[in-house]
């Protein structure tokens, strides 16, 4: 639970929610699947402010594809191994993820022969139903994904089902997250492939519960615009979180309220962003970014008025 805690707090604090169809400012990229070049390794650590250990992610890829996720707790004295994911290609277009914990046997073992014996044990347990599933289209993206919820490559006790539509300057994705919410999000992008605006429809999970299958039923549909802003010379400059939308008497979606949130954004001369500020409730949060050669963020600090998470990564191209 603590675990669960702490990966919720990573995302709370940075602001970012997950996009699993595009990559977008202000997204989290939780199943490292927009990164730059072709990396063959990947170690991330989260260290938040007032805690004694760190979370730890390493993260291996085959051609571009994740291979497989380690779950690591680092503390003072020790390293825990919380869990191993090991993917398995199914032909071209769909890979399946299968999660296996530590050997309870094992745990006064070194650390590589307990992440070993794990890894085997993921590998060799077919019987078992898979623990991820991810499908691609022809031109190698993402169609679906179901399984357990990732933010930061950690795992969540919540089950995803994803699906991605991809159109002209347009992608719809579809997200349901059972006992959270369900989200329809239609992304709308220039000739470019830049994001101009993404309208949503979100329902919460916390409606009568069902007394058969003890599930909450779904809210009233809440719609909202997230608006992207560019400068003349097109630099992105900030946006607008989550305006309160309605439809007029033509059907379109109107603004009707203020944004959840206002973000400022600061670029490199490689136009990566290098700072967001968020406004929301009166509190503003900061994240800064470091990038590698590759256009990769090394580094991430978020800072908010009662926390600190400082997120560093390190490639193996």
């Amino acid at each position: 639970m603590k675990r669960a805690l702490v990966v919720g707090l990573l995302s709370f604090w940075s602001g970012a929610q997950a996009a699993y169809c595009f990559d977008a400012p202000g997204t989290n990229d939780d199943l490292f699947r927009f990164l730059r070049g072709s990396p063959k390794h990947l170690e991330q650590v989260n260290d938040a402010s007032g805690t004694k250990d760190d979370l730890t992610v390493q993260a291996s890829f085959q051609q571009k594809r994740i291979a497989e996720l380690v779950q690591q707790t680092r503390f003072p004295d020790r390293t825990r191994l919380d869990h191993v994911v090991v993917f398995k290609q199914l032909g071209a277009n769909k890979i399946e993820g299968r999660l296996s914990f530590p050997n309870t046997n094992l745990l006064m073992s070194p650390l590589n022969k307990q992440v070993e014996s794990a890894r085997l044990e993921a590998k060799n347990y077919e019987t078992s139903p898979p623990a991820l599933s991810l499908t691609y289209d022809a031109q190698g993206r993402l169609s679906t994904y179901s399984g357990f919820w990732i933010q930061m490559g950690s795992f969540l006790p919540r089950q995803v089902k994803a699906t991605c539509i991809y159109g002209q300057q347009t992608v719809i994705e579809t997200v349901n997250i059972m006992r959270e919410y369900r989200s329809v999000s239609t992304t709308k992008l220039d000739s470019r492939g830049k994001p101009m605006f993404i309208d949503f429809s979100t329902q919460k999970y916390d409606g009568p519960l069902d007394l058969d299958t003890f599930i909450p039923a779904l809210s009233a549909v809440y719609t909202s615009r997230t608006i992207f802003e560019y400068s003349q010379t097109g630099e992105l400059t900030g946006a607008r979180i989550h305006v309160p939308t309605q439809r007029n008497a033509a059907g379109e979606l109107v603004e009707r309220g203020q944004p959840e949130t206002v973000m400022s954004f600061t670029l490199d001369r490689n136009s990566n962003i290098i700072r967001e500020e968020r406004r929301a409730d009166g509190q503003t949060t900061t994240v800064e970014f470091t990038y590698d050669s590759q256009g990769n963020w090394i580094k991430r600090v978020a800072r908010s008025p009662v926390k600190t998470i400082s997120t560093t990564r390190t490639f193996t191209y």
